[in-house]
């Protein structure tokens, strides 16, 4: 990856993505490219409504708690995470997060 200024990535014999290492790590087309280079939260889910780029998708939450502020902003976490935080409806809260971090792909 240090050296590549391209990567393909094969499964089945099939070229499935090419791009920079930047690209194929960040920003892997489907959820299998994902897995390979080691996304570790895929969620599966349905976008609702996509609005000058801005997507709503409806998750399916499995083992999550979804926490949701008064700014519509929404957090999937842990019911670890959730236990030792003691979250309670109402508790004031705070949360940060790169908006690069973010990600939609097929």
């Amino acid at each position: 990856m240090i050296l590549a200024d391209r990567i393909a990535v094969m499964m089945n014999g099939q070229i499935q993505q090419v791009g920079t290492p930047y690209e194929i790590f960040n920003k892997p087309l489907n959820e299998e490219i994902a897995d390979f280079v080691g996304v570790e939260n895929i969620l599966h889910g349905v976008v609702q409504d996509n609005e000058n780029g801005i997507a709503k998708i409806e998750v399916d939450m499995g083992p999550l708690t979804r926490v949701k502020w008064d700014t519509k902003l929404v957090a999937l976490i842990t019911k670890q995470s959730r236990e030792s935080l003691e979250l309670r409806i109402g508790a004031e809260l705070y949360a940060t997060f790169k908006a690069t971090s973010v990600h939609v792909v097929r």
